[in-house]
């Protein structure tokens, strides 16, 4: 990423892929962020995940309640660090794909990145946030030809959906149970961009 923001002049930069919270303690995350906020004032922008338990346990903690955990992430963020990081400000968001984590993302952080959701998630998003945090939205795009396209967006949904908490979050958009089951062609082309050449 600090290649891509050294190359660009007017680019604001932040994580494709939200930073996962398991990975690095909090002071050390602030650390490194503030370096780059520091160093390309006005452009880059932090995004934290909680990610899921495997990624816990693969660092030999536990998950525990993703809010609560979260919230203790973000609180620590601001301790001392050694050395010391640079007195910088920088936009924190928080990846937020269910009504809870986006609510915390509203009240603890600068706004929300909500990713592989449908518009209408957009729209809630929004109005959860209310008009001044930033809403970054993740939207995944695969191949323009409509038919070969649809085929992978439709596994990348379908992986998506083996998550419970995904699924859940699908169904409170009002997708019928028959569309999540079968992974649908509405259902797809809602989540997944993708087919915009017209057909001859």
């Amino acid at each position: 990423m600090k290649y891509v923001v050294h190359g660009t002049r007017r680019l604001a930069m932040g994580h494709g892929h939200i930073a996962n919270i398991w990975a690095r303690q909090p002071q050390t995350a602030h650390g490194a962020a503030a370096l780059l906020a520091q160093a390309y004032p006005g452009r880059f922008v932090l995004g934290l995940g909680v990610g899921y338990p495997l990624q816990a346990e693969g660092t030999g903690r536990e998950f525990g309640s993703p809010l609560a955990t979260m919230r203790d992430y973000r609180s620590r963020m601001d301790g001392p660090t050694w050395p010391p990081a640079p007195d910088v400000a920088y936009p924190r968001i928080i990846g937020a794909n269910g009504p809870k984590m986006l609510a915390l993302a509203g009240e603890i952080a600068d706004g929300a990145l909500p990713a592989g959701l449908p518009p209408e998630f957009t729209a809630q998003a929004r109005q959860v946030l209310g008009p001044d945090k930033l809403l970054v939205v993740g939207v995944s795009v695969v191949d323009a030809d409509r038919d070969r396209a649809r085929s992978t967006a439709r596994e990348r949904v379908s992986a998506s959906l083996g998550r419970p908490s995904y699924a859940a979050t699908i169904a409170r958009l009002g997708y019928p149970d028959q569309d999540i089951a079968e992974v649908s062609d509405p259902l797809v082309d809602a989540i997944v961009g993708h087919g915009d050449r017209p057909r001859s």
